[in-house]
């Protein structure tokens, strides 16, 4: 097999979506709507919140296996405490 062909089927099998329900949370829509399109070449169902407010629904309702987490909801505050807060309760399920 030549370098040409290993790679391809290198790439043909990175194709493959793994099972995971990964949820994005962030108040820019455009970082949800970039991190949706990134992760859903790589993974089966990609949640997205604009609202932090909604967490622990959509947790109580869910499966997630991955939460990525905006640190900072409000403009100005730049310490992490509201991510800090939010953690904490997303630690709970």
């Amino acid at each position: 097999m030549s370098d040409n062909e290993h790679f391809l089927f290198d790439s043909e099998q990175s194709m493959k979506k793994t099972q995971a329900n990964i949820l994005v949370i962030d108040d820019q829509e455009d970082i949800l709507f970039a991190s949706k399109m990134v992760l859903k070449k790589h993974f089966e169902t990609i949640y997205t919140l604009h609202n932090p407010k909604n967490i622990l629904k959509l947790l109580s309702e869910n499966q997630i296996d991955v939460v990525l987490l905006d640190m900072n909801y409000r403009i100005g505050f730049e310490d992490g405490r509201e991510g800090i807060y939010l953690l904490k309760e997303i630690k709970t399920f």
